[in-house]
């Protein structure tokens, strides 16, 4: 029952509609006032939260891959990184665009760098977070 599934699911899930970039407006805002941090296996934009939610957009274009297999499995890769995150970042606009070298890319190298730009660009609310995941995928 889809209206049992609402009242029950978990508001501070990261990907919910509310938590995810839709509006073309707010794409605007990103682009006008976001700073890009560019790392080996992927992009990340972000721009302060003007209404202190952080929110997310994954974007991965036909340019990334023609194959729809490749462009999901860096989407996988780049929601599980950012779930990870999630809770230790500022409240911030980001976009997550993958880079053609995470096609070859595990889990631990995503991480590994998603972890450097946050650093890079000041974002992440504890900076004393060293440890990396042990998952091979």
């Amino acid at each position: 029952n889809l209206a049992s599934r609402k009242d029950n699911s978990n508001s501070d899930h990261p990907f919910f509609k509310p938590r995810r970039l839709c509006k073309q407006a707010d794409f605007d805002v990103v682009r006008e006032e976001g700073q890009s941090f560019v790392g080996r296996f992927l992009v990340i934009r972000m721009a302060p939260a003007p209404d202190c939610k952080p929110r997310v957009a994954v974007i991965t274009s036909r340019r990334y891959s023609k194959k729809a297999v490749v462009r999901n499995r860096a989407r996988r890769l780049l929601r599980q990184t950012y779930r990870d995150f999630s809770a230790e970042l500022d409240p911030v606009w980001i976009f997550l665009i993958p880079r053609s070298a995470m096609k070859k890319a595990c889990y631990k190298d995503v991480y590994t760098d998603f972890l450097r730009l946050c650093r890079k660009a000041g974002v992440l609310i504890s900076q004393s977070n060293e440890q990396t995941p042990d998952a091979d995928t």
